[in-house]
């Protein structure tokens, strides 16, 4: 569980770090936190450290808890691949946000697909946390899905706007994975 906060705090520190050394045409309410990390970008490993190591740190997290919870293995491999997304996104650079820097089509796209997967597998967890605990914590799981969805959606509507949805969807799945990692799991009674 101390994996699970330390990748989150880690990942909001880097995010902040990452800020600080962005040049001025950046603007968090209009670039995306992947934009920190674009090619050609002089301090773009900032935030690809903060990528690398979030996923790092969480699959540590998981996998210690996996061997816990071995009923409900399922949704722990899911973060996992969450957690691998995000470390490949981080390897793999979006385009630059200026325009007219040179850059590798197939490296930007990559990253494209591994935020995805990411994006996919942290809502297919979601969807089996509330499926699978029997609590009244499903409201939560519940309400983290419905947002996620709800902001995923809305973040390629709202373009001009993509970097403020795109950190409220992240500051959603950070306070999520804290919960369900810091509170009792929850197993069905047995019959």
């Amino acid at each position: 569980m101390k994996f699970i906060i330390l990748s989150v705090v880690f990942i909001v520190l880097v995010i902040l770090t990452a800020h600080i050394f962005v040049p001025e045409p950046y603007n968090w309410m209009h670039n995306t936190i992947s934009e920190l990390a674009s090619q050609g970008y002089r301090n773009k490993w900032i935030m690809q450290v903060g990528f690398i190591g979030f996923g790092i740190l969480l699959s540590i997290g998981v996998f210690q808890n996996i061997r816990v919870e071995e009923n409900y293995r399922f949704r722990q491999i899911l973060l996992v691949i969450y957690a691998v997304g995000i470390l490949l996104a981080g390897i793999f650079c979006t385009r630059p946000f200026v325009d007219g820097i040179p850059y590798s089509e197939v490296e930007a796209r990559l990253h494209s697909i591994f935020a995805s997967i990411a994006g996919f597998a942290l809502s297919a967890a979601m969807l089996l946390y509330f499926l699978t605990d029997h609590s009244r914590r499903r409201i939560l799981h519940a309400i983290s899905l419905v947002l996620v969805l709800g902001l995923s959606i809305s973040f390629g509507l709202a373009s001009s706007y993509a970097g403020i949805v795109q950190r409220i969807l992240y500051l959603v799945g950070f306070i999520w994975l804290v919960f369900i990692y810091n509170s009792p799991i929850s197993l069905p009674e047995e019959i």
